[in-house]
């Protein structure tokens, strides 16, 4: 019904137009994947399927697979029907009165303007329905935190809904909430429904212009039908999360943005039914790549997450020298991570090291409180030596860290999330890469929560492959081309102490290894690097070398 769609004018029509002329289409992972959610809808017909970084292709299925509820969208939702300042009613509803009571007066017409006055007043008393039942509906889950315990502060922001959240006392006030706001849903479809099939009947309008009124009617009909289909969705969003909960889903109150406002979410316990559902069911060959889908030598931990546990598998060796270019340093006394030592010594290591090599330097951290915490406490004394220290979120976001790490001379960066994977920094501004922690999952976490329950051991079987696959991400940003240097070190001891370490090891590459004392760590970096690395300003000298 869109009138820019039928001259030609809709950007997003050109745009499916054109790939589906083209023989080669290139997406990113969430519109292929909001392609296989929308039943192929938006992408057209394809035979072969190349998915690069593929590794990321469970987390990106989860998020679109993810919904989320909120009393957001239910005001946004009445709204669209039909709101009152006092003087005016606006939304779709008002509109449709408008048209209607432009339509040719005959007898049919002066019924329909008559009715459409009535259907006004009705869309707005469902309207405020609709807002109050919203409020108390969250208001209800306000509620149910406080018996089991409030999420909001600076520590835990999630509380996951299970099957016997829904059995306690003050969930039967979300049960009330939930009902009146069913039934509010069930009669603003009704008024949509009559404004569209009464927009619709109008054959003739009271216009100069009849071209522009029945434009004006087929974006009336679009408003409407947009308005429905919004309702619709959303409802059957509130009907899973609060009438029929899916056994195969995960359920959970958040708090988010800066009010820290209350928003209910559902995501899938097990997304490898669906891709191979909605996704490696189209074409006729699928190749999935990436630098970090092997654990230990294997691909069969993430081809089972992915759905395709019986496909083939070629690893194919890097053409990197990682023997010659990467030593891996492993700190053997630095004291464990839960001690309360560890920080005091991260610090001293962290001050030392960086220092040693002139920064070029990357610091991995799976805590913004703990790098904001060595970033207060580093900065000063590197500075002294003429190091500067950019930490992520206090001093620019990550691709402006990454650009200064590239371009400056004598900085370190500090970055958790996303620095561990995307970073690409070649040459000698990325020399000395110090992972402060085993990347482990927290494992509160609503979504690692319910996928743990499904192993017997879940540690094992699902925390430390998640690990593992994040852990070597964060190796890959030391290395990225064949003339590259660099040390990695690795501050958890938990590495050479415990025993999944060695699952850890076993799936980088072949590097040269020592294992020491982290005071003699900077000793270590500065050997390794070479020394006009460690001290080169400004313009750099041209080096040019003649294989033979």
């Amino acid at each position: 019904s869109c009138v820019f769609h039928h001259r030609g004018q809709c950007f997003l029509f050109r745009a499916r137009r054109a790939a589906a002329a083209a023989h080669l289409v290139v997406v990113n992972h969430a519109l292929l994947l909001t392609d296989a959610a929308s039943s192929n809808r938006i992408l057209p017909p394809f035979d072969t399927l190349i998915v690069d970084e593929a590794h990321h292709l469970e987390d990106q299925a989860t998020t679109q697979f993810t919904f989320t509820v909120q009393e957001r969208d239910i005001a946004e939702y009445a709204d669209a029907v039909a709101v009152s300042d006092g003087a005016a009613v606006s939304g779709v509803v008002a509109g449709a009165m408008g048209f209607l009571l432009g339509a040719v007066e005959d007898d049919a017409g002066q019924k329909r303007a008559r009715d459409a006055r009535a259907h006004v007043d009705s869309a707005l008393d469902v309207a405020a329905r609709l807002r109050n039942a919203g409020r108390e509906l969250f208001a209800a889950l306000e509620g149910v935190l406080q018996e089991t315990g409030e999420i909001s502060g600076g520590g835990e922001r999630t509380r996951r809904v299970t099957a016997a959240t829904r059995t306690l006392e003050s969930w039967e006030a979300v049960d009330t909430g939930w009902d009146r706001l069913l039934g509010a849903l069930k009669d603003a479809e009704q008024e949509l429904r009559w404004f569209l099939a009464a927009v619709n009947a109008v054959d003739d309008v009271a216009a100069a212009d009849l071209a522009e009124a029945g434009e004006r009617q087929e974006l009336l009909l679009g408003d409407l039908q947009s308005t429905i289909r919004f309702g619709t969705e959303m409802a059957a969003r509130f009907v899973s999360a609060f009438d029929r909960p899916e056994q195969d889903r995960v359920y959970w109150l958040e708090r988010v943005g800066a009010t820290e406002r209350l928003v209910f979410r559902s995501a899938p316990l097990d997304v490898s039914g669906l891709l191979q559902e909605k996704l490696f069911k189209r074409p006729r060959t699928t190749v999935l790549t990436s630098a970090t889908l092997a654990i230990d030598g294997s691909c069969d931990y993430v081809a089972g997450r992915l759905g395709v546990p019986d496909a083939q598998s070629l690893i194919v060796p890097s053409p990197f020298d990682y023997r010659r270019s990467v030593l891996l340093y492993l700190a053997d006394d630095i004291p464990d991570p839960t001690s309360y030592a560890y920080r005091d010594a991260l610090e001293q290591t962290l001050i030392d090291t960086i220092a040693a090599t002139r920064g070029k330097a990357l610091v991995l951290f799976t805590s913004h409180a703990l790098l904001a915490d060595m970033a207060r406490a580093i900065s000063g004394p590197l500075l002294d030596r003429g190091v500067l220290v950019l930490a992520q979120r206090r001093d620019g976001s990550p691709q402006q860290l990454t650009e200064r790490l590239r371009r400056e001379r004598n900085v370190a960066v500090l970055g958790a999330s996303s620095f561990w994977e995307g970073v690409d920094v070649a040459g000698e501004a990325l020399s000395l890469l110090i992972i402060t922690r085993l990347p482990f999952s927290v494992p509160t976490d609503p979504i690692i929560a319910a996928r743990s329950e499904a192993f017997e051991d879940a540690f094992a079987g699902y925390a430390v492959p998640q690990a593992v696959l994040r852990f070597k991400q964060g190796f890959g940003r030391l290395i990225r081309s064949s003339s590259d240097r660099g040390v990695c070190a690795v501050l958890d001891r938990r590495i050479l102490t415990k025993r999944y370490g060695a699952t850890f090891l076993q799936s980088l590459p072949e590097c040269s290894v020592e294992v020491g004392s982290a005071h003699e760590l900077p000793r270590a970096a500065r050997e390794w690097i070479p020394a006009e690395e460690r001290t080169a300003a400004g313009t750099q000298p041209l080096l040019i070398v003649e294989e033979r």
